[in-house]
């Protein structure tokens, strides 16, 4: 997928998390490790997410797999340690955003699936 599809995707998830109520705190954070597509917060939690677009027949969610996740995580640590963010208050969560179809789908704790 060409990189205007990927940042036309992760437009379209922050207009859509912020009418669900999640403020959008920063995006494309980048360190060596990797980047954080979306940062925002809803409640007391810091949702770290990561946007998967697609304008095509196939699941974008195929795209974060394991090693994708390691980086994600480091990447996500050092924010953490940047901000004084204690861990408990934060969330991996994963955007799926099917632009082909006008579908999206947020899955919480995205993580979680990996263990």
């Amino acid at each position: 997928m060409s990189k205007d599809k990927g940042k036309y995707g992760e437009e379209i998830a922050c207009k859509i998390l912020t009418s669900f109520g999640y403020k959008v705190l920063e995006t494309n954070y980048l360190t060596r490790y990797g980047e954080i597509d979306i940062i925002a917060q809803k409640g007391n939690i810091i949702h770290c997410i990561e946007v998967k677009s697609t304008y095509g027949p196939y699941n974008p969610a195929e795209n974060f797999h394991r090693t994708k996740l390691r980086r994600f995580l480091k990447t996500v640590k050092v924010y953490c340690f940047t901000n004084n963010i204690t861990e408990e208050h934060i969330q991996v969560d994963l955007a799926l955003v099917d632009l082909k179809n006008r579908v999206f789908n947020l899955v919480e704790h995205a993580d979680a699936y990996f263990d």
